[in-house]
This record gives C-alpha cells, structure tokens and sequence, in this order.
C-alpha cells in the first residue's frame, strides 16, 4: 500500500490523454428530507438522493508538445490592432438538467444548451490612442499566442481605468462573442467541448499484478472552458466537466 503522487497521476478524455497541473473532483449527493412525525427524538431524518459528480482541470495550453508564452498576444477590433497585458477566453455551456428514470446508476444527468462566450483583455492607457467602442458588435480577433487565435463577432460591453499616482494607468475591457467563433487550432487545448465522452482519471499507474490501476471511470461532458495569456507567463487553461450516471473506482492491486 502506499500513497498516491501527482507524477502518478493521469486523465484521460474520449481515449486522449490531457496534460495537467492540478484536478478536482467533486461528489456530492442530494439529501431528501424525511423528518415527520414517526422519526424518532429531536432530530431530523434524511434520505440521500442522486449525486453531481463534477471534475475541473487545469493545465498549460501547447504547442507541438510545448507550452507557450504569453508575450506576443494582442486584441484586433474593428481592424485596429491593440497591445494587451493580460487576455482571457472563456466558454460556458448551459447546463439541462436531463436526470430521469432511465439514468444510469445513482447520478445526474445534464445536456449541454447553447454556450456564453466571453474575453477581457488589459491594456495600458495611452494618450494618442482612442479606447474601444463599447456597445456594438464588430469583427474581432484574440491572439492568446503565436497560432493560438478566437475570431469571430465581438461586443465590448464594460470598461474600467483603473491605476495608482506611483504607476502607470490601466483599462479592462470586457464583453461578450456573439454566435460561433473561429478558434486556432480548434479546439484550443485539444478537448471537444459540449459532447459526452469516456473521462478515466488514473491515481496510481504501473504494472499492477492483476493488470488494474487505482482509478475513477465513467461518462462526462465538458461544459466550461477558460483560457488565460499573460505577458510574462504561459498560456493556462482549465475545464470544468460534469458526469452523467455512474462513476466506478477502481482499486490498484
């Protein structure tokens, strides 16, 4: 027996494996309350119901097996090109809840709807250069990184300035993509999103005698998606996926 190591670790999603820095999964069962006036001394009484199990994920996003730096993004609008600081994409799938009879084991189960796209990006304030038109839609493209693109139609919707007398003066910009976007490659980070696949998380991998690793399997959806590029930093994302149905452990012997 012994204790479980990161370096051991691996996940799997529709039979790829995904590169990580760090996990979570989460269980958590709906608790019906059954308290009447049959339970028994001054306390309440429950049943569980079905489970959410969730997994988030977070990771470097790469580039022919690399991780990639974040200091040639930048933001084109409206064909003016911008030079950023820090830039971020992320998309949301509704979630359905579609849990009935016919679902798998003791868990839920949820279909995704239509997806929020968002960005903000973070640019010094410069005197010779107008801030971008917020409240109407126009051509847009998001460099996170060298090859690593989002176009499509984008509305900014928000600004803030923002800055101490000591430093210089910074201005957020945020808002959302509207309809489909163009991603480079696609998708970025390599995982599809809103489709149901085979999600295997191995803790403890080798030559085990009877050939079974330590390991939790079943069936999730990849609902959310953010991405982050920094100037001094590389390009990170996370995902956040739901299960659908069982999910079974599996003892390393």
């Amino acid at each position: 027996m012994s204790k479980i190591l990161g370096k051991l670790m691996s996940v799997t999603i529709g039979g790829t494996e995904v590169d990580i820095q760090s996990h979570s999964y989460d269980e958590s069962f709906n608790v019906i309350d059954t308290t009447d006036t049959a339970t028994t001394g001054d306390g309440t009484e429950s049943i569980t119901g079905r489970a959410t199990r969730e997994l988030k994920l977070e990771g470097l996003v790469k580039s022919t097996g690399s991780a990639v730096k974040g200091d040639t993004a930048d933001f084109t609008f409206n064909s003016v090109n911008y030079k950023v600081t820090d830039v971020n994409f992320e998309e949301t799938y509704g979630e359905v809840d579609t849990t009935d009879t016919g679902t798998t084991g003791d868990g839920t189960e949820f279909q995704p709807a239509f997806a929020e796209r968002k960005t903000s990006i973070d640019l010094w304030i410069q005197d010779n250069v107008a801030s971008i038109v917020r409240g109407t839609a126009q051509t847009a493209t998001l460099k996170l990184a060298t090859g690593i693109t989002v176009a499509g139609s984008f509305r900014p919707e928000s600004m803030s300035n923002q800055g101490e007398v000591k430093g210089a003066q910074k201005q957020t910009i945020a808002g959302t993509w509207q309809g489909a976007v163009t991603e480079t490659p696609n998708p970025i980070g390599g995982v599809t999103m809103a489709t149901p696949a085979a999600v295997v998380i191995v803790y403890r991998t080798g030559t085990p005698t009877t050939g079974t690793d330590k390991k939790l399997s079943g069936t999730a959806t990849v609902f959310s998606r953010s991405i982050t590029s920094n100037m001094n930093d590389v390009v990170k994302i996370s995902f956040g996926l739901k299960f659908t149905g069982a999910v079974t452990e599996t003892q390393w012997s």
